[in-house]
């Protein structure tokens, strides 16, 4: 598959990446909200099974998709 000719998002300094255009944004706060929705999940699953393990497990899915989502902003910067 080809890359788009346009750049969704702009490294500003090293490591620091800014979405350069409409679809960058949307794709940040699509990862944003997604990230919010799984945590938020994980810790009602935990206060309904009563147990911690729900609400860790999402901040390491959290933590994961987080690395997943610079990775893909590094590649299409």
């Amino acid at each position: 598959m080809r890359k788009p000719q346009h750049k969704l998002f702009r490294e500003n300094m090293p490591g620091n990446y800014m979405p350069a255009n409409r679809t960058g944004w949307t794709l940040t706060i699509a990862f944003v909200a997604t990230a919010l929705a799984i945590i938020l999940f994980g810790h009602l699953l935990s206060g309904w099974l009563e147990s911690s393990l729900p609400a860790i497990v999402s901040w390491v899915l959290f933590v994961l998709i987080t690395i997943r989502f610079v990775l893909f902003a590094k590649n299409n910067s």
